[in-house]
């Protein structure tokens, strides 16, 4: 599945406060966030890599070590299809009820 995002990651610095260098850096360390790239190898973010930035900043702020944080927002990009399926698997708190 290919993704077609037309923000910079220069736009993404900004409506999320993490320096382009931070971002970078997690690209290469943790493999995230997996920005679409252009011929000319320039990165393009699309909103759910936004909103999957500002999920890892509220685990951040929550305390969340940053691979953990990265772990869950990454998770939330490979749904299972199933919304009950994945608010339980992503939480780990929910028990099923008869």
């Amino acid at each position: 599945m290919s993704k077609h995002g037309n923000l910079t990651i220069r736009d993404v610095a900004r409506a999320t406060g993490v320096a382009t260098a931070t971002l970078r850096a997690w690209e290469e360390r943790h493999g995230f966030p997996a920005p679409s790239r252009l011929p000319g190898g320039q990165r393009r973010y699309d909103e759910d890599d936004l909103a999957r930035i500002r999920r890892v900043l509220a685990e951040r702020a929550a305390g969340a070590t940053l691979p953990g944080a990265i772990a869950r927002a990454a998770a939330e990009s490979s749904s299972s299809g199933s919304f009950f399926a994945d608010l339980r698997w992503g939480t780990g708190r929910l028990e099923p009820q008869v």
